[in-house]
């Protein structure tokens, strides 16, 4: 999260983090208020746009990578799980095959999942 130890960057980080905090703090007492399981996910969101600005507050390389690294491990994860990566492999694999062969008809490229 340290962006080269330029201090204006980080304030600026910090200030966008907890800002997330508070807008997930409003979105959770909304879900409570509708006795809605997503004030439980935005609570979590808010823990963990805090815990981001604690770490850039900090000044702490080491806690700092340490979240630089949940967080790539969580969008991994995300991206993992997400159903359109599945299609956009497919449109890769056939934009490979363009580059290679760009005489490759638009119905080949728009057919369905092969």
């Amino acid at each position: 999260m340290d962006h080269e130890g330029n201090d204006e960057v980080n304030e600026i980080f910090l200030q966008l983090f907890c800002f997330a905090c508070l807008l997930e703090i409003d979105n959770a007492l909304i879900g409570l208020c509708l006795n809605s399981r997503d004030g439980i996910a935005s609570a979590l969101e808010a823990c963990e746009a805090n815990a981001n600005a604690t770490a850039i507050a900090s000044r702490d390389v080491e806690l700092q990578r340490a979240r630089k690294q949940l967080a790539v491990q969580a969008a991994l994860s995300r991206h993992k799980k997400d159903p359109k990566q599945k299609e956009k492999q497919r449109i890769f694999k056939c934009w490979m095959e363009w580059q290679k062969t760009p005489a490759i008809t638009q119905e080949k490229l728009t057919s369905p999942v092969r």
